[in-house]
Parts: C-alpha cells; sequence; structure tokens
C-alpha cells in the first residue's frame, strides 16, 4: 500500500549519500535522482532506460554502477559486478555487442572503482581471472593495427563503439578505457600479491600508451595543435566529446593538461547550443549527459565555467528532474533515446557529488566551485554517508558571515595526505585542530587528522 512504499523509499534514500544545501533546486534534484536510479536498477543488472534502452550495455553500466558506489549503495553495485564474469566471452571479450571496443575497460575500471571506494577485496579475488583474461583481450585486439604504419598503429581497430561518436572508426574513446582497464588490472594484481602478472600488465600498458601517444603527436602534427579528436583521422568535430574521457570519469590525464584544455576549450566554443553540449552527430540535439562530463572537467580544473552548464541542465530538466538522451533545440523535447535515461540520471548525480567533494590523487577536494550564493549569513552545507576512496566521511560547513567553520566525522580505511578546501573569496586565516593549516589565497589545505576548522574569509554571500 501507499505507506509502505514511502517507507521502503525513505529507508533506500536515507542508507545512501545524503546532502543538505543552500540551493533547493540542486537539493531536490539530486534526491530525486537517486529514486531514479533505483528505478533503473534490475537487480542483476541495470538498464539506462525503461523502454528504448531496456538492455545492458557495460558504457551505460559504468557510469550508473558506479554511481550507485558513490552514492553509497555499494552492495547494490557488486551485485551487478558480480555477474560481469559471467557476461564475459571465453576469448575474454566483454561484450555488449560486437564491434564495441570499449566494453573491455568499462568492465575492469568500475570493478576496481568499486574496491576503492569499499575494499572489498572478496569480489576483486573473485573476478580476477575474469579481469586477467579481458586485459590479455586488449592485448591481442590491437595486434590487428601493429602492422599499419599510420597513426592508428597500436590502437583498437575501427570499431562503432558509442554511437555519438561518429560513424565507424578508430575511436580514441576505446583506446583510453582500455588503457585505464589495464592500469587497474595492474593494481587489482598488486593488491592480491600477483607480481608476475603485475610486470606482465605493466609492459602491456606501458607498450599501449607508447602507441597512443605516438598517435596523438602524429594528430598534433596534422592539425598543428594539441587537441584530442574523436580518432587519428578526424578533425575537430562534436565527437572530440568522447576523448575528454582521459581526464573524466579515468583520469589518465591532468585537469590541466594542454590536450585536455584545449579540447574542452575547442568543445565549449563550436559544439554548444546555448549551454548545452550540442551532438550534431546522430543525436542532433543537446545532451545532458555529455554537458554534465564537460563540467565535470571544469571543476576538476576548479573552475567556476562549470556553473553555466549546471544551470542549463536544470533548465531544461523536466518538472521531475528527468532528461531524454538528447533535447532538440527548439522545442526543448527529447529527440533521441528514451525519454527518461539512466545515465543522465547518474552523471548529474554524480557531478552533484563532486560540486561537494571529490578525490584527487591522495587528497580530498572540499567544495571545488563553492559559489558565493551559498555562503551567507546563517547557510548551511552538510553531506552525510558520503563513499570516498579513504573510506566513508560526512561533513558539516557553517556560515556566519565572514566566519565560517567546518567539521569534519570519518571512518577512514586509510587517511588521505590532506583535505583541500576552496572558497569563492580569500582565506585571511584559519585555524585548525590537528595543526598548523596552510593558505593559499582562497584555498585551505588541512592534515587529514582535522576535525574541526574555524576560517575568517574577506567576503561573504548574500541570500537569493
Amino acid at each position: 500500500n501507499k505507506n509502505e512504499n514511502i517507507l521502503k523509499w525513505k529507508n533506500i534514500l536515507s542508507r545512501g549519500m545524503c546532502i543538505s544545501i543552500p540551493d533547493s533546486k540542486i537539493e531536490e534534484c539530486f534526491e530525486a535522482n537517486k529514486c531514479f536510479l533505483h528505478l533503473f536498477d534490475d537487480g542483476d543488472e541495470i538498464t539506462p532506460g525503461p523502454l528504448t534502452y531496456h538492455r545492458f550495455w557495460f558504457r551505460d553500466a559504468a557510469f550508473m554502477i558506479h554511481a550507485l558506489d558513490k552514492l553509497g549503495y555499494g552492495d547494490a553495485a557488486r551485485q551487478k559486478l558480480a555477474t560481469y564474469p559471467g557476461r564475459q566471452r571465453v576469448d575474454g571479450f566483454f561484450m555488449s555487442q560486437n564491434g564495441e571496443w570499449d566494453g573491455n575497460g568499462e568492465a575492469i575500471w568500475t570493478i576496481w572503482e568499486h574496491y576503492r571506494l569499499y575494499g572489498d577485496q572478496e569480489l576483486i579475488r573473485d573476478v580476477y581471472p575474469s579481469l586477467r583474461r579481458g586485459i590479455f583481450w586488449i592485448k591481442r585486439k590491437r595486434r590487428k593495427t601493429h602492422k599499419k604504419t599510420g597513426p592508428e598503429q597500436g590502437l583498437l581497430p575501427a570499431g562503432f563503439s558509442a554511437e555519438h561518436l561518429g560513424p565507424n572508426d578508430y575511436f580514441y574513446w576505446d583506446d583510453f578505457w582500455s588503457l585505464a582497464g589495464i592500469r587497474d588490472g595492474m593494481e587489482a594484481s598488486r593488491v592480491l600479491g600477483e607480481d608476475k602478472d603485475h610486470e606482465v600488465f605493466k609492459k602491456i600498458y606501458m607498450d599501449f600508451w607508447q602507441d597512443l601517444q605516438r598517435s596523438l603527436k602524429m594528430v598534433e602534427n596534422r592539425i598543428g595543435k594539441k587537441t584530442l579528436p574523436a580518432s587519428p583521422y578526424r578533425r575537430m568535430d562534436a565527437g572530440a566529446i568522447g576523448s575528454i574521457s582521459a581526464l573524466y570519469p579515468l583520469r589518465l590525464l591532468k585537469p590541466d593538461d594542454e590536450w585536455i584544455v584545449n579540447t574542452v576549450d575547442y568543445l565549449r566554443q563550436h559544439s554548444f547550443f546555448e549551454d548545452g553540449f550540442f551532438q550534431n552527430m546522430i543525436h542532433s540535439g543537446v545532451n545532458p549527459y555529455l554537458t554534465a562530463q564537460i563540467a565535470q572537467c571544469y571543476i576538476y580544473r576548479r573552475s567556476r565555467e562549470a556553473w553555466p552548464l549546471i544551470d542549463y541542465l536544470l533548465k531544461i530538466a523536466t518538472t521531475t528532474f528527468t532528461w531524454p538522451e538528447a533535447v532538440h533545440p527548439l522545442t526543448g523535447g527529447g529527440c533521441m533515446g528514451d525519454g527518461h535515461h539512466g545515465w543522465a540520471a547518474a552523471e548529474m548525480l554524480l557531478l552533484i557529488r563532486n560540486l561537494l567533494l571529490f578525490e584527487e590523487d591522495d587528497r580530498i577536494v572540499l567544495t571545488p566551485i563553492l559559489p558565493r550564493e551559498w555562503t551567507w549569513k546563517g547557510a548551511v552545507i552538510q553531506v552525510e554517508q558520503a563513499p570516498t576512496y579513504f573510506g566513508p566521511m560526512d561533513f558539516k560547513i557553517e556560515f556566519h558571515g565572514g566566519d565560517v567553520s567546518l567539521e569534519i566525522q570519518e571512518r577512514f580505511r586509510k587517511a588521505p595526505a590532506c583535505f583541500e578546501w576552496n572558497f569563492p573569496f580569500e582565506i585571511q586565516r584559519a585555524e585548525g585542530d590537528a595543526g598548523p593549516v596552510e593558505i593559499r589565497g582562497n584555498v585551505l589545505f588541512l592534515s587529514s587528522k582535522t576535525h574541526k576548522v574555524q576560517v575568517k574569509t574577506a567576503g561573504v554571500g548574500k541570500k537569493p
């Protein structure tokens, strides 16, 4: 009955990451999409749509399972990941459909991300033979291009991969995902003490990375600039959206890497309608989930250029905070895929999570692009039950005019090197309960042992 259903959903939502922020629209969007993510969950698999897309892809699942993991639903994520060996072909191919070569990297990356967030060594041990076969499949697949002499030498063969990248080609998207999968399999072998495999995987990774760098250098010589087109033979176009995966979500390149910065800048200047990424190949519409990926690149760069994109995503959402796969630029209705797109729901959840905290190398970054509009006297930012690579944590920020307080509660398995806390204005002084703090303009660096901090800032926001 109705009351039982209400109680059921309250229980589901209370178990995951919870937020309270000074922006009611973003907070409501977060809560709604937490519910929707579970509606896309079919138990042993998760699908990106209720109708047209009600089937499994490793690609969409990578983002949707990752969202389950990062929002605290590790048990639901694990249920799906445990089925991955059974979805793998005998030759090691994690196949969604033939011709999509990104599946192996996505499967391995998703499993390893789960381990990073939950320390689930039992799962890693159970699926390790499958990961191992997946890495050797990538190695064998690259042999198809070894005898070539062009920029595709050593890359994965031409395939159709994600349809928003364009016609069949040697997509860098496939290569970046495969590289990340090999890297993460290498880490899994280290954790399990498989030293011989670790050395073998390391060589496979380095050989692949060397071929990819050679290809990118040839592209640079052809185009005249360090950019990441969709493939080595393509000019820069909207398909380059796939190549920013080297930063988000894979972290193969740094946020300020010239290849990434130039590619994101190109897409912003040439492939946007208003403040949404417009994919003019196949989709012919504004893609909410791809817009969110570009916003993530800005967040990693600590750039407030992410905010117009976030505001636009909220603007084109339905009244219940859903999006189709692509939005018609004139009608505002859907023009591609299901009307309720599960990948878009996952991307929005991951985007809001990273607005509040994310991991970078050995640190945890708090409020990377904190807006002034959230800093008025009496405003509160609170995050509870947030999984991180170091273990779960809660934090609460309170604004008292120019005085700001931070309280952290954590259950870390292994402490980060530090916390990085970002403000929209200069910090005048700060004092923590775990020794000295370091101030760099509007950024505060805190010991990982910190639990309470008092800050004096040079500015204060006004309540909208």
